[in-house]
């Protein structure tokens, strides 16, 4: 195949672009979705920024070191043509680009070096062989990738596309750092299988400037540190050597054909070696567990190969006679797994080899970047239009990374603004309570959060101010008049954004003054609230149960000189930013379902990171925000949203059936009240898109009445005299791209409870007796039910469970598969799966 590169934006770094990269890639939801944004956007600015996000291909040539740069640039054999402005791009290609394509591949170059006579069956014009012809994302040009011609530049080539077509071309494609954005497979023309397949070798090489602006000699070796290709083994080896320091401990040789396949330049048999190091001592596997254990290798890999299964046989050995078509059954299992993050056992083999390579400033930066992309991959799934005003300009300013902890911790704001908002989940109406856990180590940004705190709940913290200094003059009045008989009557204030450094009763005292209004707590430092006392903190989380199942509240006392407490409904939104020891200390009880009702969120790790510049969120983002949760406050209304519903019982049913595969209780508990969280914060954010449309409507008639306003001169007055129909405007925000975020959401609800308390869960179910064996359960990423064959038994699946393989439990595993459906029993002590059955799920 010829050799070109593909990034996942124009900020990453490249590896070769195998076949099941580029189909992945072309068929992604994800990118469909952003294409549509792009062709829809009109404003010139908006539309650079969203093209940034698009994956990109170099055509023209391949780059070693990952980074475009002409000085290293290896020519792949090919090159593009941009034709641009163009009204009707489906005509010109079936008129004059589509002939073309109908042509068999020409012969070789001439010795001499002349070009190529060719030429049509009508005897006009050039044909050159045509491998994709393809829409740009603005919808309004075409890209043609074809063969160069070996005696011709790419310039040359350009041009001669150009003289048969008549059209104008874009001259500044001729560089061969040139990219190209990447688009759906919808967007495609034409595209030959030949693109795949190696290019024929020609008399003389396709010339590529040099650093000192010659022809690069292809008789010479590759640079240091060049990236390998998987779909090329046979290319040289590559030396992971460079940096500050000069050599690496990574070994240099390898077994593959004179050649070594590798992951951002690390060799793939070195991570198989580590893996096995870490988390099994050194021990491959044998007879006995080669079936479990290549299921989890390769459920690992696939995320740093591609997803091909291909490649997954080539890199991961046959272990102790491993029969070949066995292995490929694993292989085939672990790729029909939910796509997630990179697994964490993966992730530490990673940083194992890195800090053992410090002084390799690529293989450093290469891993860093991998591990950055990783901390996205929730981020990435969002779709921008999901993101309303408010919720986009909180995220301004914020590294990418920091998007999703940003996201989770402003929702408990809004749900507490809109706090006239119920929302119908499963026949129960409930306000939009949560609580969201901001969890980092010390300085990893949580602190971001305090600014988005002022702007949302900017107005309520000045009305609180005003409430608060009538309360000092009270105190101060009686402290006055304390022998008086007549005592001036207690103010009942409302104070919403309730300080957390306060007694429990005070708290309970704002809670009854309420007035049926949301309060909302917020500390950048809840380290400190954790090391209260333990009756304290005890009571303080009991309220925070109460708040999520906006249940009520009572206390009743003995002693006759104290008053009870009651509370209908307690109406409490909080964010707590705090270090993972904080979390832990806060929540010591793992199966009272108290964790279930939490929302959190983890802030990436900048250990080792630079210290990034501050960017400034602008004044315009500023008042956007303070615009929309003024008019969320004046929302009323109870929520019913079919369309969110029934995604909800989808993914809870999704979620089910994997953990049903995999006999895993916990996460079976956990995934309870996940999608009810997302359903929360997914309707906060419809709320933002529908206070967006009614202040745009606003500023768009020029201080006239809006179209919407029905009398009404402002939006308050609107929603004041609306308040029934806040339900149907909702049902317009049910659009695909919010049943998106709110399956991306309650996928990361999960995934983060699983990552703090899944081991935490499983000690306390299993109390004493809990197995502290070296194999760590992952969930998703490893199924009892895919490891095991199409036709099993009992013995087979005792062998899958290990540690856990007891008969009795193992028998009721099987029970319940066969109550699901899942699999049938063929014999005694034998089953076979159902393959209509399988589900594999929503991807990535």
């Amino acid at each position: 195949m010829a050799t070109f590169d593909f990034f996942r934006n124009v900020r990453s770094t490249g590896v070769i672009c195998t076949r099941t990269l580029f189909e992945g890639a072309v068929q992604a939801p994800a990118l469909r979705k952003l294409l549509a944004q792009i062709a829809a956007e009109t404003d010139d600015e908006r539309r650079g920024e969203l093209k940034k996000r698009l994956p990109i291909v170099t055509w023209q040539a391949h780059f070693p070191g990952g980074r475009r740069k002409n000085a290293d640039a290896q020519p792949s054999g090919l090159f593009m043509v941009d034709i641009d402005h163009v009204d009707n791009p489906k005509g010109l290609y079936e008129e004059r680009i589509k002939p073309l394509i109908k042509r068999p591949t020409p012969a070789p170059s001439r010795e001499g070096g002349e070009a190529l006579p060719l030429t049509g069956e009508r005897g006009e014009g050039l044909l050159l062989p045509i491998l994709a012809v393809h829409l740009t994302p603005s919808t309004k040009g075409l890209r043609i990738v074809a063969v160069c011609d070996p005696a011709l530049d790419i310039a040359g080539n350009q041009q001669r596309v150009a003289d048969v077509l008549g059209v104008e071309i874009d001259s500044v494609c001729k560089d061969l750092a040139r990219s190209s954005f990447l688009v759906s497979k919808e967007y495609f023309y034409y595209l030959d299988e030949a693109i795949w397949k190696p290019t024929p070798k020609t008399s003389r090489p396709t010339p590529c400037p040099s650093r000192e602006g010659g022809e690069e000699d292809p008789s010479k070796s590759p640079r240091e540190g060049r990236l390998v290709s998987a779909e090329s083994p046979r290319s040289p080896l590559p030396s992971i050597t460079g940096g500050v320091g000069g050599g690496s401990s990574l070994p240099l040789t390898g077994e593959q054909g004179g050649g070594l396949l590798s992951y951002l330049g690390i060799p793939y048999s070195v991570i198989i070696k580590k893996w096995w190091d870490i988390h099994y001592g050194g021990q491959e596997p044998v007879h006995s567990n080669r079936n479990t254990l290549t299921f989890e290798l390769a459920c690992a890999l696939r995320h740093i190969t591609g997803f091909s299964r291909e490649l997954l046989d080539r890199i991961i050995p046959c272990y102790d006679g491993f029969p070949e078509q066995e292995k490929l059954a694993c292989i085939d299992s672990a790729l029909k797994e939910r796509i997630t993050r990179m697994p964490p056992r993966l992730h530490q083999v990673l940083l194992s080899i890195k800090a053992e390579n410090a002084d390799n400033l690529r293989l450093v930066r290469a891993i860093d970047e991998a591990e950055e992309q990783d901390e996205q991959h929730y981020i990435n799934r969002i779709p921008s239009a999901a993101l309303p005003m408010g919720v986009r300009d909180s995220l301004e300013g914020l590294p990418r990374t920091m998007a999703l902890p940003a996201l989770i911790g402003i929702g408990p704001m809004i749900g507490a603004l809109a706090t006239g908002v119920r929302l119908d989940v499963h026949g129960d109406l409930r306000h939009l309570n949560l609580t969201a856990y901001i969890v980092g180590e010390a300085a990893s940004n949580k602190s971001k959060l305090d600014a988005l705190y002022l702007l949302w709940m900017g107005k309520l913290i000045r009305e609180d101010d005003e409430a608060l200094k009538q309360e000092q003059e009270f105190i101060r009045l009686r402290e006055q008049r304390k022998n008086a008989k007549e005592q001036p009557k207690d103010p009942q204030v409302l104070v919403r954004c309730q300080s957390l450094r306060t007694s429990i009763a005070q708290l309970l005292t704002r809670l009854q003054q309420s007035q049926g209004k949301h309060l909302y707590s917020y500390t950048s430092e809840a380290d400190q609230l954790s090391q209260n006392s333990s009756a304290a903190w005890a009571n303080t989380s009991v309220l925070q149960r109460d708040a999520y199942d906006n249940s009520a509240y009572t206390t009743d006392f003995a002693n006759g000189k104290s008053t009870g407490v009651v509370i209908h409904k307690v109406l409490w939104n909080m964010t707590l930013c705090c270090t993972p020891d904080a979390l832990y200390r806060a929540h010591r009880n793992y199966t009272n379902g108290a964790i279930t009702r939490l929302a959190l969120a983890r802030t990436p790790d900048n250990t080792y990171a630079p210290l990034a510049d501050a960017v400034q969120r602008s004044p315009q983002a500023e008042r956007n925000i303070a615009r929309v949760a003024e008019v969320l406050e004046l929302m009323q209304g109870d929520v019913c949203l079919p369309l969110l519903e029934e995604r909800c019982r989808a993914w809870l049913e999704r979620i089910r059936l994997e953990t049903l595969k995999n006999d895993d209780r916990v996460k079976a508990r956990l995934r309870m009240r996940a999608p009810v969280t997302a359903m929360r914060y997914t309707v906060c954010f419809m709320l933002c898109a529908h206070a967006e449309a009614l202040l745009r409507q606003l500023d768009d008639c020029e201080g006239e009445r809006p179209a919407w306003a029905d009398g009404c001169q402002t939006a308050k007055e609107y929603l004041e005299a609306h308040t029934d129909t806040l339900n149907d405007a909702l049902q317009a925000y049910q659009t695909p791209d919010m049943l998106t975020l709110f399956d991306t959401l309650a996928d990361y609800t999960l995934d983060m409870l699983l990552h703090y308390f899944r081991t935490r869960i499983e000690a306390a179910y299993e109390a004493a007796d809990y197995p502290s064996g070296e194999r760590e359960r992952t969930g998703k990423n490893d199924s009892y039910f895919s490891r095991l064959p199409t036709d099993f038994t009992l013995a087979d699946a005792i062998a899958v469970r290990g540690a856990n393989g007891s008969y009795n439990a193992t028998y009721m595993m099987l029970r319940n598969w066969m109550k699901q459906g899942l699999v049938v029993r063929t014999d005694r002590g034998k089953y076979r799966k159902i393959e209509k059955t399988v589900i594999t799920g929503s991807a990535a």
